[in-house]
């Protein structure tokens, strides 16, 4: 499916932009990956009916009237719609590989983690991470694609997994994935959705982010690892798809006519910018 294929071939390339950056010692820095990533997706996919429309500006860590005075600890927020309107959002703090195989600036026991989990409101919080070639990581047999090694070179991974550890390996996260699971919709048993079948971006990503937080649950729970329990009394997260789009959606499809009300929106939030992908129409 094309959706999927094109977030395995950006993952792939940026597995390989970061070793090429390594070895000529250029800086490649997260936000610099996560925006060329905006871009490179609407370029492939804006042909076979999907649009991204992102806006940036760099606003990380400081709480204001729009979060009610409590920071996000987050980069991104992505709104996902299908062609029926409905949608799921996600927020999203991005991480780099460091050379040494480990995430250097992610810290497990941080206040930026805590306020990522806990004020995300009606998003779904998670870790996007950029991959080098010598990390290792957790098999996971959901996808056959999966294989493929490059497929690391970005992958997603719950809040809910991190542990509370500073600079993890990606080993040490649990329930880490390539992140074109985040929107395949390959059949695995998991649902209705599989080839040969209408797909919904909203349904497949709601799918995925669902059984992304129910593969950490024997982990946090089984062991109750103290690792892992600093997020028990944090709030519920919905993963159904609805209609109800924050305000910076409606704002993001109107700033070609009213550009300052998209900026006036981020200048009161602490994100560093959003984006909407949305299905404009069926795709199998």
């Amino acid at each position: 499916m094309i959706v999927c294929r094109t977030f395995q071939e950006l993952a792939f390339w940026v597995m390989d932009r970061m070793d090429h950056a390594l070895r000529r010692n250029l800086a490649f820095s997260e936000e610099t990956i996560t925006e060329t990533l905006l871009l490179k997706l609407d370029e492939r996919l804006s042909h076979f009916g999907l649009r991204v429309k992102s806006w940036t500006k760099k606003e990380e860590g400081v709480g204001t009237k729009a979060t009610g005075g409590r920071p996000t600890g987050a980069d991104y927020d992505i709104w996902f719609r299908d062609i029926e309107g409905d949608g799921i959002g996600v927020r999203i703090q991005a991480k780099r590989m460091f050379p040494s195989g480990l995430y250097n600036s992610l810290d497990g026991n941080g206040q930026q983690i805590m306020d990522l989990r806990n004020n995300c409101g009606s998003m779904i919080p998670i870790y996007l991470f950029y991959n080098r070639n010598n990390g290792r990581f957790t098999p996971i047999p959901t996808c056959i694609a999966s294989a493929e090694f490059r497929v690391w070179g970005c992958a997603f991974a719950p809040v809910d997994g991190i542990p509370a550890i500073n600079s993890p390996s990606p080993i040490q996260i649990v329930g880490m994935r390539p992140w074109h699971e985040l929107v395949s919709n390959c059949d695995l048993g998991h649902g209705e959705q599989g080839p040969g079948r209408d797909f919904s971006l909203t349904q497949s990503v709601a799918g995925n982010l669902r059984r992304a937080y129910d593969s950490i649950a024997g982990a946090k729970y089984d062991s109750f690892s103290p690792r892992f329990d600093r997020f028990l009394d944090a709030p519920k997260l919905s993963f159904e798809p609805s209609r109800r789009e924050p305000d910076w959606v409606k704002a993001l499809e109107l700033s070609r006519d009213r550009p300052g009300l998209i900026n006036d929106y981020l200048a009161g939030t602490d994100l560093e910018g959003v984006a909407l992908i949305e299905q404009k129409r069926r795709l199998f």
